[in-house]
């Protein structure tokens, strides 16, 4: 996969996990502490966003340094 690619594959991770949590930010603490699998899905989606945007900035970093 070209540089590209990769970029856009991961920000199309971070968009669906972003638009995952926005659309959920209504839910209570009580609400998380008391559904186990919202709270998984929550943590999922915070856990994939992070990571994505992590992969992006490492790859930045990376092609800049190739220049």
């Amino acid at each position: 996969m070209f540089f590209r690619e990769k970029i856009a594959e991961k920000l199309r991770y971070l968009e669906i996990s972003l638009s995952y949590l926005r659309s959920r930010r209504d839910i209570t603490l009580e609400d998380l502490q008391e559904n186990y699998e919202l709270r998984s899905a929550i943590e999922r989606n915070f856990q994939i966003a992070t990571e994505a945007a992590i992969d992006i900035g490492e790859m930045i970093i990376s092609q800049e340094g190739r220049s």
